[in-house]
């Protein structure tokens, strides 16, 4: 199916991949994004309502007489494929049936190993049920006139990993991305490339490769290993979106600008935004001061303020460094020329 073929994708990640996250991926080069792993249940207890104002979506949830955005999508999300976790057939096709008027696919989440999904038997937990996966994918395919996909880790071995995914493709997955790393493996693990490819060669679907891509260079190596039809991108999205640069990463500021005024315009809660910046800032050499400014920011006019200021000063201090290393080769092109024409003089000076 051509929407999962050569694609970089933004990950399903909690918090992270809402409309802003989004917007701000596509802008630097990623073609395909998730959102965040979203309860069957908080689905099904949700109205689906187009917001007037901003010309959107919204999932609202109503909960103890207070409402939450669970999500929001629009025109300038196009394609966005809608993660479900779900511990059993009919909460998945309830959930499906309020949510799929508006997104491109619904993706089964297969393969998160937080206690929040596998405590209600959902995420990796439906790992050791690969029955019921085959159930909410073939109901999924009978009953949403949209691609069904699913999200899984490798299991022990080959063998078990390729009757599941044999079994995830016979009940009519349309994708399928493979994460390539087993249940009890973080993120500091070198992903198995190997072993995603061996589902790769299993399977007659697109598969998305997802796990240890860090860079953008990456994209390339584990496609050429794996030979995958698309790549995924999760934990170095988070740390830095633009990741999906081919011409490199930004200085965190010029993203958190750029962030915050996507978010402004699209009246995104200030806590989601938080989240996401905070995140960015996490490895910076800043992340204290920078956490401090969120935490007294009063509204995203404030951050947004803050953020331009510090990209403006970074600016600066990068337009000078760039001077100063013009002028520096100038100089020692002026020096090789002195040289060059020395010699010169020299050899007509001894020909004579």
């Amino acid at each position: 199916m051509e929407l999962f073929q050569n694609k970089v994708v933004l990950a399903p990640m909690v918090r992270i991949s809402t409309l802003p996250t989004r917007i701000i991926a596509r802008e630097y080069g990623a073609n395909l994004c998730f959102s965040p792993e979203t309860v069957s249940y908080s689905i099904i207890n949700s109205n689906l309502q187009h917001n007037s104002e901003l010309d959107c979506w919204d999932l609202i949830q109503n909960k103890d007489k207070k409402s939450n955005l669970l999500f929001r999508t629009c025109k300038e999300d196009p394609d966005v494929i809608f993660q479900i976790a779900a511990p059993d057939a009919e909460k998945a096709l309830k959930a499906a049936e309020v949510i799929s008027p508006v997104v491109a696919a619904i993706d089964l989440n297969c393969g998160c190993p937080k206690k929040f999904s596998t405590k209600g038997e959902m995420g990796a937990a439906l790992l050791k049920k690969p029955e019921v996966i085959a159930d909410i994918i073939s109901t999924l395919k009978r009953n949403i006139n949209k691609p069904i996909t699913c999200k899984i880790r490798i299991l022990n071995t080959d063998k078990e990993t390729v009757e599941l995914v044999q079994m995830i493709e016979k009940a009519g997955a349309n994708a399928l991305t493979v994460h390539g790393r087993m249940v009890h493996e973080r993120p500091r693990e070198k992903a198995h490339w190997d072993r995603i490819k061996t589902v790769v060669e299993n399977v007659q679907i697109p598969v998305i490769a997802n796990g240890s891509v860090s860079s953008f260079d990456d994209i390339e190596l584990i496609k050429n290993q794996t030979k995958a039809s698309s790549v995924m991108i999760g934990k170095a999205a988070q740390d830095n979106v633009s990741v999906f640069r081919k011409e490199g990463l930004l200085n965190s500021y010029s993203v958190a600008k750029r962030y915050v005024q996507i978010a402004k315009k699209w009246n995104y809660p200030p806590k989601n935004v938080n989240f996401f910046l905070v995140k960015l800032f996490t490895n910076h050499s800043d992340s204290l001061k920078v956490n401090k400014i969120i935490s007294q920011s009063k509204n995203l006019n404030d951050l947004f303020d803050y953020f331009n200021s510090q990209n403006d000063i970074i600016d600066n201090q990068e337009k000078i460094i760039r001077k100063r290393e013009k002028n520096e080769e100038n100089e020692n092109n002026n020096e090789n020329i002195n040289i060059d024409e020395n010699l010169e003089e020299k050899k007509r000076f001894k020909n004579d």
